[in-house]
């Protein structure tokens, strides 16, 4: 949640919020709101700079992470290096595999996707996923591929075509994180009202009450006034004349 918070905060909404749409999109996908958490902290930085927002961000880990039940850590990487390429294109470098922003712009707008607007400055992620989605299902496999290979590279390209064919879910799941303001809360008034809640509150007061029991002050009251009624009890022995009389005693008594 730091590195979320860190990247995506804008001053407009509030941490719970941030909490909100990963714990909706944590309750509506196959993926779990740890996972989605854990696989946004791997490239929220860079997510930010090329334009991601933090809506389509978690949505495309959250479904990527349902649809193919990798780990969140191998999602989350593979993405930061889907975007740390366009990042390198938006500085101007040439990829190590010799794409530049030349053969990158020409790939997509081959199937009708812009990568820079009028004033020839590259568009945000958002938009540049969000057209090439719509266009994705009219494309052929070959094209598809070879798209891929562009756009995330050889070792990456097998999670951009997962993205891409789940490209309507990824849209979906937006629609989730936008309308999840107040699930944070919902989900904690659920657990509240449940069994485990209730089990766990009994077992807290139990503990509650045997922490009292066993307080510290009471034992050392307790033990200092068992003290005093001992050390009393040693001044009468030695007063009487010790053992030997209170044996004595004993046996007179016993008589």
């Amino acid at each position: 949640m730091t590195a979320i918070w860190n990247n995506f905060d804008d001053g407009s909404k509030k941490l719970e919020y941030y909490a909100d749409v990963i714990t909706a999109l944590g309750a509506k996908t196959a993926s779990s709101s740890s996972e989605i958490a854990q696989g946004l902290s791997k490239f929220a930085a860079i997510a930010d700079t090329v334009g991601l927002s933090y809506e389509y961000a978690s949505a495309s880990i959250a479904t990527v992470v349902a649809e193919t039940r990798q780990s969140a850590d191998t999602v989350g990487n593979a993405f930061k290096a889907l975007f740390a390429r366009l990042q390198s294109l938006k500085l101007g470098e040439t990829l190590e595999d010799g794409v530049g922003l030349t053969k990158y712009t020409q790939a997509l707008a081959a199937v009708g996707v812009q990568v820079l607007d009028i004033n020839g400055n590259l568009r945000d992620a958002d938009d540049i996923l969000n057209d090439l989605g719509d266009k994705w299902q009219d494309i052929s496999s070959a094209q598809k591929a070879a798209l891929a290979q562009t756009v995330a590279g050889q070792r990456q390209y097998s999670q951009m075509i997962a993205l891409m064919d789940n490209w309507d879910k990824v849209k979906a799941n937006v629609g989730i994180a936008e309308q999840s303001g107040g699930t944070l809360q919902s989900q904690q008034d659920i657990y509240a009202e449940s069994w485990e809640a209730a089990s766990k509150r009994v077992k807290a007061s139990l503990q509650s009450i045997y922490q009292d029991l066993l307080d510290d002050k009471f034992f050392i009251g307790f033990l200092n006034g068992l003290s005093s009624v001992l050390d009393g009890i040693d001044r009468f022995i030695d007063r009487i004349g010790g053992l030997k009389t209170v044996i004595s005693s004993l046996g007179a008594l016993a008589t």
